[in-house]
């Protein structure tokens, strides 16, 4: 028996409603409903607090209905995932910071053009996990877009990234390539680089969204 069909008869052995399952649960009516109809799934908390409440083992609870497991399994990578994509984006702005203020030249963060390269490897290396965890979040999602907007979505971020950096990193390191209006380039560099942030802040903004309607 599937967990909604398990729910929905042990709350008309109680002889309770919706509305009361609800508020032990702390959930809507209708998602009570979502969830005995078979339209979503409870997530391992609320699963929990159902087993509790109506006595019955997770084991139990769960036995037999292979789409909840998968569903769990689902949500706990998709979970596992805004992690991953958090912390390194987090790492990548940190690092920005520090390249930024190296190139504007502010005391105790001047680093040698070496160190500067090294920084700039790491921060492409993990916007190519950023790509990664991107879009495997799409696909546990089943976000399926095909053509342009998948292309806009997965590379131009990234694209618009890479350019910034090279700018901005090639308007310091003189000994390659000599510039005379260092600061203009330099300013090129950071808008490229703050509009590549700006359209991955929009992006995960947009997927936090719509996480809260599925």
């Amino acid at each position: 028996m599937k967990v909604g069909e398990q729910m929905k008869k042990k709350r008309t052995e109680l002889k309770l409603t919706q509305e009361m399952v609800a508020s032990q649960i702390h959930v809507s009516r209708q998602t009570i409903s979502s969830w005995e109809t078979g339209r979503s799934y409870p997530d391992i908390e609320s699963l929990i607090l159902l087993s509790d409440f109506y006595q019955i083992s997770l084991d139990n609870l769960l036995k037999g209905d292979t789409g909840m497991v998968e569903e769990i399994k689902r949500k706990t990578e998709l979970k596992e995932n805004r992690l991953i994509f958090t912390a390194s984006y987090m790492i990548n702005l940190l690092l920005l910071i520090l390249v930024l203020l190296n190139l504007f030249k502010v005391k105790m963060f001047q680093m040698s053009d070496y160190v500067l390269i090294f920084i700039v490897m790491i921060i492409l290396i993990n916007s190519l996990i950023l790509l990664i965890t991107k879009e495997k979040y799409r696909t546990l999602k089943n976000d399926q877009e095909t053509g342009r907007m998948k292309f806009i979505r997965k590379w131009l971020p990234f694209i618009i990234f890479l350019i910034g950096l090279l700018v901005g990193l090639v308007s310091q390191l003189q000994w390659i390539v000599p510039i005379k209006n260092k600061f203009q380039v330099l300013g090129l560099g950071c808008g490229l680089m703050v509009a590549a942030l700006t359209l991955f802040t929009v992006q995960k903004l947009l997927d936090k969204n719509q996480n809260k309607t599925v």
